[in-house]
C-alpha cells in the first residue's frame, strides 16, 4: 500500500556500532528504553534484514558510530537530494530566502 499511496516513500536506516550504542545508552539513558543491553546485535541484524527486504526501493543507510548529529543531518541532506521532489526543492529555496530576508 506504501508505494501504491506513496511512491515517493525513502526509507533510511540508521545504525551506528553496537559499541556505540551501548556507550550512547549509558550516557544518555531513556526512562522507558526497551533495548537492553545484552539485545543491541540481534536489534540491529534485525533492522538490516528488514531493511534489505522492504519492498521500498528508494533507500539508503546513515552509519552514525563515528558521526556528530550536525554531520549526520548533512550526510542526510545529501543522501535525500537525488530524492526530493521539484517542490520540495523549491519549498527549501523558498525557506531560505525568507530566513535570509527576516535577519536582514
Amino acid at each position: 500500500m506504501i508505494m501504491k499511496y506513496r511512491p515517493d516513500t525513502v526509507l533510511i536506516l540508521v545504525k551506528a556500532s553496537p559499541e556505540t550504542i551501548r556507550r550512547r545508552m549509558k550516557e544518555n539513558p531513556h526512562p522507558r528504553g526497551v533495548l537492553q543491553d545484552k539485545d543491541v546485535e540481534y536489534v540491529l541484524e534485525r533492522f538490516e534484514e528488514e531493511y534489505e527486504r522492504s519492498l521500498i526501493r528508494k533507500k539508503f543507510t546513515l552509519d552514525t558510530t563515528d558521526a556528530t548529529v550536525e554531520e549526520t543531518f548533512k550526510d542526510f541532506l545529501k543522501a535525500m537530494e537525488p530524492h526530493f521532489r521539484p517542490i520540495d526543492t523549491l519549498r527549501m529555496l523558498q525557506h531560505k530566502f525568507l530566513k535570509e530576508e527576516i535577519e536582514k
